[in-house]
């Protein structure tokens, strides 16, 4: 392949609760060119396979993390009323995509406005809920406009064994291991929350719907009240039972409707790539721009 490729640690995500500031995720910093050894892996598994875009052969794809693991720069850096702040999981971070791709970069070139991501992937709409809370009592920049990105409505996250980290992955489907061919142990707890997971949270989806308002409520009001408009959105395909969320019957949420496997797709061959993005963009600016 001919270029030197660097990544972040191998470690997938571990997430821990900075009570004075925000999210940590840790084991996320500088650049590198590989989100993980996982997506390394699958690179070089695929590097032939005609889905893989030939702008992803270059090593010009680099993720560049701040102090607390996110894909942007220093917090402290932004100034007050000049930025636009943007929460949401791998479609707004970008997993697999170079930053000038992802939706909120065309945003970001329309209006003249920087962009501070804290989207993390992987997670749902309860990190969005918790980082919002933190961010407004910390006293961290005041942004322009917040827009949030809502996960799946069947996405969220438990607390690990230590009550300053989150589990940042949705319970397995599989007690036994996520793959068959690597089979790990799964601590008492853990199995606990597999259980409540698949036979409450998914299988009944008024829980999911309750938490999702709840997270939306939440985290909009600590901005709407510090003087800072929101906005909201969200794949269509995300939605609960593919429904509408009868709790939010009323409240502004974008529903957005992309081509998600219209090529090419982003490098781990797993996320929607620039088509989608783009279009994400194409149907939420004109709003976005009023609240501007």
């Amino acid at each position: 392949m001919g270029f030197n490729t660097t990544r972040c640690d191998d470690i997938v995500m571990e997430l821990q609760i900075l009570p004075n500031k925000i999210i940590q995720r840790l084991s996320r910093s500088g650049n590198c060119e590989f989100f993980s050894e996982y997506e390394k892996e699958q690179f070089d598994l695929n590097y032939d396979n005609p889905r893989m875009a030939d702008k992803y052969k270059d090593g010009t794809l680099q993720y560049n993390f701040n102090s607390l693991g996110y894909r942007t720069g220093p917090l402290n850096r932004f100034n007050d009323n000049e930025f636009i702040l943007v929460f949401g999981c791998s479609y707004t971070e970008g997993v697999g995509l170079h930053e000038h791709d992802i939706w909120h970069s065309h945003l970001s070139r329309k209006f003249a406005r920087p962009i501070m991501n804290l989207a993390i992937g992987g997670t749902g709409g309860d990190v969005i809920r918790l980082n919002s809370v933190l961010y407004n009592r910390n006293n961290f920049p005041k942004p322009k406009l917040v827009i949030f990105q809502w996960p799946g409505d069947h996405r969220t996250n438990v607390a690990s064994e230590d009550v300053f980290h989150i589990d940042p992955n949705t319970p397995a489907a599989g007690i036994d291991g996520e793959f068959a061919d690597k089979p790990y142990f799964i601590p008492k707890y853990r199995r606990a929350d597999i259980e409540w997971y698949q036979n409450r949270y998914v299988a009944y989806s008024g829980e999911a719907q309750q938490t999702v308002f709840q997270n939306y409520i939440t985290a909009n009001t600590v901005f709407n009240l510090n003087g800072v408009p929101t906005y909201n959105w969200q794949y269509s395909a995300d939605r609960a039972e593919n429904t509408d969320n009868p709790l939010l019957e009323g409240y502004q949420l974008k529903q957005v409707d992309v081509t998600g496997s219209a090529p090419p797709i982003a490098r781990d061959l797993m996320h929607p790539g620039e088509i989608p993005q783009k279009e994400t963009y194409e149907q939420i600016y004109q709003e976005i721009g009023e609240l501007l």
